[in-house]
């Protein structure tokens, strides 16, 4: 039987200066070895979720099937548990990295069989897919230590285009096909309108149709978004989704839109850069920005082709798409709204008779009314976060 590779003799000093050259080097080595000696070369890459408690018995038990002879740690740079650590024997080596607490990822080759199926049969079932990111918000915050990206939860619906007319569907279609395009004829979107009538329902309706990692921009924090604090952030989170790219969602962002002035210049400044600059580019930025108002004058150089994908004005609704709406919601119910002015009638005003007139969203039940101690109560149950409805 051939010698089983000696490591301490044949890996060079230099290849132990990274992580990636000792693999390359290992894999590199063990190729030409199954092919010398005529052998099959078992891979493995295996990744996934689990709990933290689960994740550090398998790892023991991965020692117990191939050593602990440890080539090489590495420890990240934050001092967070993340580590990196590379064990090899004579027909192997694995490479086992553990980025957060409940992600787990091992790679790496053996011309063992037996070790192989074991090794396969460990992890079998135990490290659960990483789970889809679609819908997922993050939002830049200040703290003590600077700026922060948190992440806020999943805020993604279904868009019924019943409620927006033609135009508005057009613009939003441009907007979506320009998002999940990795050469768009802009980065920039602007939705207009006045409030209530359906902007913040677009957007909510992107994050359930666009794969990208989207981050809320409160307006008076817009300059930040050029800061180089905000750089590390971003490119964290390029890493944990690799291929998504970055949407920055500014509502009530009218100060980013107007002509440049003195309170406003670098924050224009900062979104031509990032619209149409190097920073967009290599990162893959895109931007969305809502105002309520419509005839905003909108700084000119961000309307130059290929800064603007689609400039969408979701306006007031007329009688008769409303009473449509309205109906569509009721169903049976034959109640007939009136609309205190026909000329402004909103998306919110309509779901607001709506729900003056009976109807709930779906998946939220009627108030219960009960007594407790002599005292009225009523009691709801919660719509799931799905089937929430908001309109700005």
């Amino acid at each position: 039987m051939e010698e089983g590779l000696n490591w301490k003799d044949e890996i060079d000093v230099p290849v132990l200066n990274s992580v990636s050259s000792l693999t390359k080097w290992a894999e590199g080595a063990f190729i030409k070895r199954a092919i010398n000696s005529n052998k099959t070369l078992y891979q493995i890459s295996l990744d996934g979720y689990n709990d933290p408690e689960i994740l550090n018995s398998l790892k023991k038990e991965l020692e117990d099937i191939i050593g602990t002879n440890v080539v090489q740690t590495y420890y990240a740079a934050d001092k967070s548990r993340s580590y990196y650590r590379q064990y090899a024997w004579d027909d192997g080596y694995i490479s086992v990295s553990d980025k957060e607490d409940d992600w787990l990822d091992v790679s790496g080759s053996t011309l063992d069989k037996e070790i192989f199926e074991k090794i396969i049969n460990l992890f079998e079932g135990k490290l659960k897919p990483r789970a889809s990111n679609k819908g997922v918000v993050y939002m830049l915050g200040k703290t003590m230590s600077g700026l922060e990206l948190f992440n806020i939860g999943k805020g993604g619906i279904e868009l019924n285009e019943n409620n927006y007319d033609d135009t508005v569907i057009r613009g939003y279609r441009r907007l979506v096909a320009d998002l999940k395009s990795k050469s768009p004829a802009g980065r920039l979107g602007i939705l207009s309108g006045p409030p209530g009538t359906g902007k913040t329902y677009l957007i909510r309706a992107l994050l359930e149709e666009v794969l990208a990692c989207f981050v809320m921009i409160p307006a008076t924090m817009v300059d930040a978004i050029g800061s180089p604090d905000l750089i590390p952030h971003m490119l964290k989170i390029k890493e944990s989704n690799p291929g998504y790219s970055i949407v920055f969602i500014i509502e009530d962002g009218d100060r980013v839109l107007l002509n440049r002035g003195m309170d406003n210049v670098s924050a224009i400044s900062t979104l031509l850069n990032i619209t149409d600059g190097i920073l967009g580019d290599l990162v893959d930025l895109r931007v969305i920005v809502t105002t309520n108002e419509k005839t905003v004058k909108v700084e000119p150089a961000l309307l130059r082709p290929g800064r603007i994908s689609a400039r969408v004005d979701v306006g007031f609704i007329g009688p008769d798409r409303a009473y449509t709406i309205y109906h569509k919601l009721m169903g049976n119910m034959n109640v007939a709204p009136e609309w205190e002015d026909k000329d402004k009638i909103t998306l919110s005003t309509v779901y607001q008779k709506a729900r003056e007139n009976g109807w709930l969203p779906e998946g939220v039940d009627a108030p219960v009314f009960g007594e407790a101690e002599g005292c009225p109560s009523i009691d709801y149950v919660e719509a799931s976060e799905k089937e929430s409805i908001g309109f700005r």
